[in-house]
């Protein structure tokens, strides 16, 4: 693999330092990229109709946010200070 040439992603205008200012790109054919999209539709509707997700997970969901839970999480702390209680959290990565 002596002649492999690096990719540059392709950038928005805006300072090049900056992560922000570049599109994705992606090295899958417009089959490849048409079966990810149907696939993907058909999971989600799977995992939504056999209610399989938690409620709480936040991560990869559109209209949910990971910043949700953190708010949660800080409003409950607050809480429980206030109130001198002993607040234990646990962080589980599966």
């Amino acid at each position: 693999m002596n002649d492999a040439t690096p990719l540059t992603p392709p950038r928005n205008k805006g300072d090049e330092n900056s992560p922000e200012n570049y599109r994705p790109i992606t090295l899958l054919s417009c089959m490849g990229k048409l079966f990810t999209s149907v696939l993907n539709l058909r999971l989600k509707t799977y995992i939504y109709q056999n209610d399989i997700l938690n409620i709480y997970q936040a991560g990869f969901r559109q209209k949910h946010s990971t910043t949700d839970n953190i708010f949660i999480l800080h409003i409950l702390a607050e809480h429980m200070q206030k109130y001198q209680r002993q607040t234990v959290l646990h962080f589980c990565r599966f």
